[in-house]
């Protein structure tokens, strides 16, 4: 059984699906419905769910800044849109499925079908993350990270980092204008940036390319950052570095 919620600001397109849904071969049960974003938002953060169909355009907060306030979400997610270039091509280009309304059986099958089939765990963040990022970069959408601190939460503008260091369980994030201590480890976070623009260079080490200034050799060799900090490059990690060089 697939514990399923659906998020759509349109009720006649939630009644559609929920009909389609009751019609598969593959057992769908809908825990809950929503028309407002917020109050869904606040569902799915609340109780445990498998699959979440979410519309990607809704007035007041859209599909994608919902999903970009949930850390680590431990669900998979079915975008429901109309026709949308940069959403298409974004959802195609990082392996995330969506159903193109009006939607048909046919497509509702082929979904579930490869939900039902997937074996791959933990990528979601990440797919996401690069989904953000790619369309941030076609519509203006502003991407952001959500990092915990010790109070609540900071949103920050990865643009503005210069390099992130593991420490324990904790990393240290430098920024242009400053650094702090944040309560996620660099694997975590590693899974949550654009990999056009990060690149994990040591076990220890994340550096943002854009802000990288110059390249030293050795064994690894050394990057030298905008603001002059140093930054090991281990031996296994030089070639995939010089690529994205």
């Amino acid at each position: 059984m697939i514990k399923a919620v659906i998020i759509d600001d349109e009720m006649h397109c939630i009644t559609a699906l929920q009909w389609l849904l009751k019609r598969q071969d593959v057992s769908v049960q809908v825990l809950a419905t929503f028309t407002n974003p917020v109050e869904g938002k606040a569902y799915i953060e609340a109780n445990e769910l498998d699959l979440l169909f979410l519309d990607v355009h809704m007035p007041g907060l859209t599909g994608l800044e919902l999903l970009e306030g949930i850390p680590d979400p431990d669900f998979d997610v079915i975008f429901t849109t109309a026709f949308d270039k940069y959403a298409l091509a974004a959802f195609k280009l990082n392996a995330l499925d969506y159903l193109l309304k009006p939607i048909e059986k046919d497509d509702i099958e082929a979904v579930l079908k490869k939900y039902q089939q997937k074996s791959e765990n933990g990528v979601l963040s990440k797919k996401l993350a690069e989904l953000f990022a790619h369309v941030s970069l076609q519509s203006g959408h502003k991407f952001r990270l959500r990092l915990p601190t010790s109070t609540g939460f900071e949103l920050i503008d990865p643009t503005n980092i210069i390099r992130m260091e593991a420490s324990g369980n904790y990393t240290n994030i430098v920024f242009t204008d400053r650094s702090a201590l944040y309560t996620k480890s660099l694997g975590a976070l590693e899974q949550l940036l654009p990999i056009t623009d990060f690149f994990r260079t040591h076990h220890s080490h994340i550096v943002n390319l854009t802000m990288t200034q110059s390249y030293h050799k050795g064994k690894g060799g050394e990057l030298t950052m905008c603001n002059g900090d140093i930054v090991p490059v281990a031996r296994n990690k030089k070639d995939g570095l010089m690529d994205v060089l």
